[in-house]
């Protein structure tokens, strides 16, 4: 028998070299990943350091205002969505409230982490049983959802009387004005980023000066999607980086196609109408690149949403991101203090910074303008609730002060610096010490300035709305019908469920 044949196991036929390479390429994922899944578990075992360690916070700050003054002490109540990253959007009122000079005030804090439910719900909860804090920090559709149940009241007279709120860009109000009347206070500014692997680029062959320009050159639209397909193709093919393992999208379906859709020119909002837009063309172009993605073997489609959020969030993407399998992924700016709190000791920050780089997202091709791929977003918002939501409490005006000194760049500068997220101020607090993230998000996201990623609409309209990007990533999966076909498909769906609130382009 040749050397290169043998028996298969049932003894009816030879098995060659190649049936042998065969078989060993379609199992070389699930092999990775069970890799994947043991050194994860142990990874995400791993304590992150506490809320105060993270936030540099000392005990003098979070001290409650000492009664001065007026006899009679307000408490004012705050609830915050607020993990190990976000820990500022809670604390940042209690460090706030003895700045507040017109009113005796203290808080009450509550940073909310939620494990089988999350914070919007336990927020809205609480409103219909007029058990709400005085102050909320919810997200942009949360807030129109509130806004229509009665469960907030307008800041118009709010942000008059305080010149404080002047602080704040005033391009970020927009998301947050419906019915004529602005209705939350913007803390930050989101922004999608590109993650590079530092030392697979060394070993391609990329200088220090060639990877250290490549953000550069990805704002100057020097450098594309088109580029960064064809180096991550070239890395797989010199063996330096595994089969799909080569550009890792966002994690959700829906925002997958969804970014691929916006980096590619589309548009997702029209403020002057106040609705969401879909472009049948952007859209079928998108379904067509993350169709090549996935035939090129760059991307590995069984890491998105399969395993549940123990294995996206712990496994498939941090583990990997830090052990640097993955050449290219792209996530939140936030990421990098995700990343950072997972890490002990003081050269975490180096340690990140020798293996990987933070840019923006290319534009998808050249002949576009010259403008980067990510896309800046304003979706978070502290909100005053109503006499309903809070049991007739009337605190809203010890409420609004308060608001008004955490609109301070030194405070709020604190909670962005921590957090990758880019500042919303006019200015930068000089006081506030250097971002521990190597790079310098706040310049770097200006390039991106101010393409909203989420149309700011109602929960309902952004549930169809993303609904239909996510039944279209899943159909382009499976089904062999054209990118034309899928993308004609997606806007009947969504002009079936939501009529004249989308606009169709």
């Amino acid at each position: 028998m040749d050397s290169q044949t043998a028996m298969d196991s049932t003894g009816e036929g030879p098995v060659t070299a190649c049936d042998r390479r065969r078989t060993l390429a379609a199992a070389f994922p699930w092999v990775i990943s069970a890799v994947l899944i043991v050194a994860g578990l142990g990874y995400s075992a791993r304590p992150a350091i506490s809320m105060a360690e993270f936030c540099d916070l000392q005990p003098k700050q979070l001290a409650p205002r000492p009664a001065t003054g007026p006899t009679h002490v307000t408490t004012v109540t705050v609830w915050a969505d607020a993990r190990v990253r976000t820990c500022w959007l809670t604390y940042m009122a209690v460090a706030a409230a003895p700045l507040v000079t017109n009113h005796a005030i203290q808080v009450e804090a509550t940073p909310l982490v939620m494990e089988d439910t999350t914070a919007w719900q336990l927020m809205r909860e609480a409103a219909a049983h007029g058990r709400a804090p005085d102050i909320v920090h919810i997200d942009v559709n949360a807030l129109n959802d509130f806004m229509r149940a009665g469960y907030l009241i307008p800041l118009d007279s709010c942000i008059a009387s305080h010149p404080e709120f002047t602080n704040i860009r005033p391009d970020v109000w927009r998301p947050a004005i419906f019915s004529g009347h602005v209705w939350g206070v913007p803390t930050e500014a989101d922004v999608t980023a590109l993650y590079f692997n530092k030392v697979a680029l060394r070993k391609l062959g990329w200088s220090e000066a060639r990877i250290e320009a490549l953000p550069q050159h990805i704002q100057d639209g020097e450098w594309t999607f088109d580029d960064l397909r064809a180096t991550a193709g070239e890395a797989i093919a010199k063996h330096i980086i595994a089969p799909g393992f080569g550009i890792w999208p966002i994690r959700a379906k829906d925002a997958q196609l969804y970014t691929l859709y916006l980096m590619g020119g589309g548009r997702a909002y029209d403020p002057v109408a106040g609705k969401p837009v879909i472009n049948q063309r952007r859209l079928a172009e998108a379904i067509g690149l993350r169709r090549a993605m996935f035939r090129e073997r760059l991307t590995a489609p069984f890491f998105e949403g399969v395993i549940g959020p123990v294995w996206n969030r712990n496994v498939a993407r941090r583990d990997a991101f830090i052990g640097g399998r993955v050449l290219f992924f792209l996530d939140d700016a936030t990421e990098w203090g995700n990343l950072l709190a997972k890490l002990p000791g003081a050269s975490a920050t180096r340690f990140l910074d020798e293996l990987m780089g933070v840019a923006l997202i290319p534009i998808a091709k050249q002949g576009q303008a010259a403008r980067a791929g990510s896309f800046v977003s304003f979706n978070w918002f502290y909100a005053l609730t109503s006499d309903t939501a809070s049991s007739g409490r009337h605190h809203q005006a010890e409420a609004c002060a308060l608001l008004a000194k955490m609109t301070l760049p030194v405070l709020n500068d604190l909670h962005t610096s921590v957090n990758g997220s880019a500042s919303v101020m006019t200015a930068r607090s000089p006081s506030v010490p250097a971002a521990r993230h190597g790079y310098d998000m706040g310049a770097m996201i200006d390039h991106a300035w101010p393409m909203p990623v989420q149309p700011p609409i109602t929960g309902q309209t952004w549930a169809a709305y993303s609904g239909a990007f996510l039944e279209t990533a899943d159909h382009s999966e499976a089904d062999t019908d054209s990118d034309s076909v899928l993308a004609g498909r997606m806007v009947d769906k969504l002009r079936q469920s939501l009529g004249d609130e989308v606009i169709v382009e």
